[in-house]
């Protein structure tokens, strides 16, 4: 009987593992104008590896290596983002990020195994078993949501002033704290895509700097600008986040409504309620109505729309019985354009041979009820001018129905006085008389001359 010895090499199973670091890129692109992401590898990442439970020989003794929660290794990535560690006792470890630069967010913490049952035998034989991690941290994207607003109004309705303020709410999220950061704004027309500039044909700006102490964090921008050239326009206010001279982050719809101002627009037409003319004459009841067509008014907003009646060769406004004349109308827009009529009535007896003209005024009313001025059409050389008895004959020979030739233009006002007025034949001579010029231009310059002075208010009638 031949007795040998066998010895064996008990060599324990060992685990290897490997970590792949990585991160995301964002940089903003001229050519594009939008911000694009790249990953790239991330070094001297710091990662620890604990115990998720005790770890024990692999002898059977018992005998502890690593309690729970103890660090048994740490590993650092190369320039590659990869770092590796090996001879790792079988069991559950918990992997955790230890440093992460301020860009980016920390990567969750990951579980893993070393089982008997995953093992693998590698070109010497010797078995092993392999764990290997791909990790790609996220970046910090500041998040940028904006409401713009009127600083008069509080709303997106504006006013239309020299010196018009809009206040531009810019809520910011996703913040490093600590940084020092730049909002910017700018203000483009919203129908056509163009930045505004001022008097100076410089672009309108507004910016600020502030330190982040949260991450979430509220900044307030105010521009200033000249809104009496954008009647009936909108405008966008576009934002940019800024850190370290890059661009972080922006706000940049030209769409977006919570960005946009309306301002608003109104052209008016005057007439005598009674033929539709705009012409009236030195009565005791005069019946004016005032159409006024509003254009880029907020829909469900309330307003009020004021007219005032003036005296155009003073500026001031008409007083009769101590009293100025004054209607108004108050709405709610059911559409962004709309026309409002007001109506006037009073005695035009004492306003002979003067000419007036309609002011109008439109006012919003905010939250609170109180009325916000944001427009009013006052031009004296625009509005439309109501003529009195000096002038309605000038009116009568350039009536609409009257031929367009002037001599037949005479021969049908002749007509005309036979027939309504009889009696007063004997002004036709002023339309034949050997003084008056023969040019018909300036023989009825002579004729409405000479008519003002002699002929009543009833000829028109």
């Amino acid at each position: 009987i031949a007795i040998c010895d066998v010895v064996y090499d008990d060599t324990p199973v060992l685990g290897e593992f490997s970590i792949q670091k990585s991160g995301e890129i964002r940089l903003f692109d001229e050519e594009s104008q939008d911000f694009k992401t790249n990953i790239v590898p991330m070094a001297d990442i710091e990662f620890g590896i604990y115990a998720y439970e005790d770890i024990y020989t692999s002898d059977g003794s018992g005998n502890i290596i690593f309690s729970e929660g103890e660090q048994a290794y740490t590993i650092i990535t190369d320039e590659n983002g990869r770092a590796t560690q090996g001879n790792i006792p079988l069991g559950k470890y918990m992997v955790k990020e230890l440093n992460t630069p301020d860009d980016f967010i920390k990567s969750d913490d990951i579980i893993i195994e070393f089982s008997l049952e995953d093992k693998k035998t590698n070109a010497e034989g010797v078995y092993y078993v392999e764990q290997s991690v791909e990790l790609i941290n996220e970046a910090y994207y500041p998040k940028v949501r904006t409401t713009a607003s009127d600083k008069s109004t509080g709303e997106h309705i504006g006013i239309i002033d020299e010196n018009a303020a809009i206040v531009d709410k810019v809520e910011l999220e996703d913040l490093v704290i600590g940084r020092n950061y730049t909002i910017k704004g700018r203000i483009y027309d919203t129908e056509s895509g163009e930045a505004l500039l001022d008097d100076n044909d410089i672009e309108i700006t507004a910016e600020a700097e502030f330190t982040a102490d949260s991450e979430n964090m509220c900044i307030y921008l105010e521009f200033t600008i000249d809104s009496s050239t954008l009647r009936g326009k909108d405008i966008t206010v576009f934002e940019e986040l800024y850190y370290d001279n890059k661009k972080v982050a922006m706000h940049n719809d030209i769409n977006d409504t919570e960005q946009q101002i309306h301002y608003p627009d109104i052209h008016t037409t005057l007439k005598n309620l009674s033929d539709g003319e705009k012409l009236i004459y030195p009565e005791e009841c005069v019946n004016l109505i005032d159409t006024v067509d509003i254009a880029n008014i907020s829909v469900g907003d309330k307003y009020v729309l004021i007219g005032e009646i003036y005296d155009k060769s003073t500026g001031e406004k008409v007083i009769l019985d101590n009293k100025e004349i004054m209607e108004y109308r108050e709405f709610t827009a059911d559409k962004n354009n709309l026309s409002v009529d007001v109506g006037f009535v009073f005695n035009a007896v004492s306003l002979e041979s003067k000419d007036i003209v309609c002011f109008e005024y439109l006012y919003f009313i905010d939250k609170d009820e109180n009325a916000i001025l944001i427009t009013k059409h006052t031009n004296l050389c625009r509005l439309f001018l109501m003529k009195y008895r000096h002038r309605i004959y000038l009116k009568f020979l350039t009536y609409l129905k009257f031929p367009k030739n002037r001599c037949h233009r005479l021969k049908h006002l002749k007509y005309l006085i036979r027939q309504r007025f009889p009696k007063r034949l004997t002004y036709l001579r002023h339309l034949r008389h050997p003084k008056l010029p023969r040019h018909p231009k300036l023989r009825l310059q002579m004729l409405n001359l000479h008519l003002r002075k002699q002929v009543t208010a009833r000829l028109c009638l």
